[in-house]
């Protein structure tokens, strides 16, 4: 009888047995989850940390660009040597501290003058052009207190793209509506549209490039050429026809047409100008107004006033660029005052004769006129004189309406540009006496000026958008009345070989255009607009103080193991 004990204990010790494995299986089981887990959280950690040590790597080289491109625009070309650039300090984190370990940067070789090539990303635009690029190596090394640091390497590629390379640059919607036939040899941009409406023809020797549409105006049905890749001049109406980028074909027929130098809808092209406060770009004529000591650096790298080697103040005296005065010769400087038809008021001028400043030119041949107090009054500037400019090329630049009489830079050519609220050209005729006379009594006689023009415009509806043909041609006016004229040039050539471009509205000369005959300002000349190829032989080719587009292409990006690995080293 005492076997039924027995055998129930034997069969409670093998349930305890597998009651033993059972329990030993599970938390075998549970450590090695548990140890995956950990692992696996412990790899989420790294990963995390690896993120966060990447984008603040990447935040870095950002910053390295950013301060490149400032300090290159505050020199106007790259500096010799760049200054010393701090990093900036890393937002603060609850979970684990973020170092900076290495931060550097720093040219790679010498800068290289060249063709742009229009097969790299975001050059394609100024193909034909000249830039001067120069590689920069940034290294950024980010360490963290609870796991894997990043290192950044990467070398960037900065192209300074002159500006007076266009023929024709325009801020804003660009139309050309010329009598005569016209020939313009150079790139053409627009940050609006183009709008072509000549009465005879029009050739076009060069890219097209447009942020918007691209059309034609009516009524005048004057032909449109184009040069495509070959050389060969396409017409820009076949059939009858325009080929208009609001077609819906205009994508395959303007390539097959113009081999894709002529572009619709490109990106806008802007200068390199400081933010204001609600992070936008400046209004371009803050380049030509005064500046002040309280100037952040970005503006007084981009305002001729600070980058002129010489300044004519508004006391009447002028100073160097650290401010220092300079005694003119005699007759630099004088005072001015006629009538301006178009403006409809005397204009007291202050009167810069061109061939006395040139022995007093400053080394960087760059010139700001502050006409405010000058004791002439202060309705603008004018130039006279200027048949010869200095060796080296001359550049003014004026807050004020500035006037050029008679021929200018016709001797020698120089490189040259003029940069003011507008500009009006007076011809080898003009005298201030007849000022007052009605347009018929002041005849011109032909004039020349050799110089790239940087001007402001007194914008109004063009026709055709008010006709309701092309509303988003919201406000122009044909660019062939950039230059303003007084007078009566029926008969008489106005020559201009240079690059035009308007990058803003007019502040103080903004009456609008007042054309043509008796009861007009003025009777229109016969136009020769020529480019001056001369301005793509190279930077030293181009007028003092010529402002670049900045374009930057990253070339090589290493992420980094460590110091060790080939391109990573210090």
């Amino acid at each position: 009888m005492a076997t039924m004990p027995t055998q129930m204990q034997a069969q409670r010790g093998y349930v305890l047995l597998w009651a033993m494995f059972f329990v030993a299986a599970v938390l075998t089981h549970v450590t090695v989850s548990m140890t995956q887990a950990a692992a696996e959280i412990l790899a989420v950690h790294a990963y995390i940390e690896k993120q966060r040590t990447f984008h603040a790597a990447e935040s870095l080289v950002d910053h390295a660009i950013a301060e490149v491109k400032r300090q290159v625009t505050a020199a106007g070309q790259y500096p010799a040597v760049l200054q010393a650039i701090a990093p900036p300090v890393l937002p603060g984190t609850p979970v684990g501290a973020l170092s900076v370990q290495r931060f550097a940067v720093s040219y790679v070789g010498q800068p290289d003058e060249g063709p742009v090539n229009p097969a790299i990303e975001g050059l394609a635009r100024f193909q034909g052009m000249t830039a001067l690029a120069q590689d920069v190596r940034i290294v950024a090394d980010i360490a963290s207190s609870r796991g894997p640091a990043t290192r950044l390497v990467q070398v960037v590629t900065f192209h300074l793209i002159p500006i007076y390379q266009f023929a024709v640059f325009d801020w804003n919607d660009w139309t050309f509506r010329p009598g005569p036939l016209a020939l313009i040899n150079g790139p053409i941009h627009a940050n609006g549209s183009i709008g072509l409406g000549p009465a005879s023809g029009l050739t076009i020797d060069g890219t097209v490039t447009t942020a918007e549409h691209f059309v034609h105006l009516e009524p005048r049905n004057g032909f449109v050429r184009i040069a495509d890749a070959d050389g060969d001049f396409q017409h820009m109406q076949v059939g009858g026809e325009w080929l208009e980028s609001t077609d819906a074909n205009w994508e395959t027929e303007s390539v097959a047409r113009w081999d894709g130098r002529v572009q619709a809808h490109a990106a806008p092209i802007q200068l390199p100008l400081p933010l204001d406060a609600s992070g936008q770009p400046i209004d371009p004529i803050e380049v030509i107004r005064p500046g002040t000591a309280a100037d952040p650096p970005e503006l007084i790298g981009v305002r001729y006033y600070h980058r002129a080697g010489l300044r004519i103040t508004n006391t009447g005296s002028a100073v160097d660029a650290s401010g220092a005065p300079v005694v003119l010769p005699a007759g630099t400087v004088s005072c001015a005052t006629f009538f301006d038809a178009r403006e409809g008021q005397n204009m007291s001028v202050t009167q810069i004769d061109v061939g006395v400043l040139s022995v007093a030119a400053p080394a960087n041949r760059i010139v700001y006129v502050d006409a405010n107090q000058l004791g002439c009054g202060s309705a603008g500037v004018r130039l006279v004189n200027g048949e010869q400019l200095p060796a080296g090329g001359l550049s003014v630049a004026t807050n004020k309406p500035l006037y050029i009489q008679g021929d200018f830079n016709t001797q020698t050519k120089q490189p040259a540009s003029v940069a003011a609220d507008a500009v009006t050209v007076l011809s080898n005729a003009w005298t201030d006496a007849d000022s007052t006379q009605v347009t018929g009594n002041r005849d011109a006689t032909s004039t020349t000026v050799n110089a790239a023009l940087m001007a402001g415009r007194a914008w109004q509806v063009e026709e055709a958008a008010l006709a309701g043909d092309y509303p988003f041609l919201d406000h122009g006016v044909a660019s062939e009345h950039l230059i303003r004229f007084l007078e009566d040039w029926s008969g008489q050539t106005f020559t201009f070989v240079g690059s035009e471009i308007s990058p803003w509205d007019s502040d103080l000369a903004s009456s609008a255009l007042a054309c043509c005959g008796s009861l007009g300002a003025y009777s229109p000349p016969q136009r020769i607009w020529v480019f001056d190829t001369s301005f793509l032989g190279g930077l030293q080719a181009l007028p003092p103080g010529t402002p670049n587009i900045h374009v930057t292409v990253g070339t090589v990006w290493q992420d980094c193991g460590d110091a060790t690995h080939p391109g990573c080293e210090d």
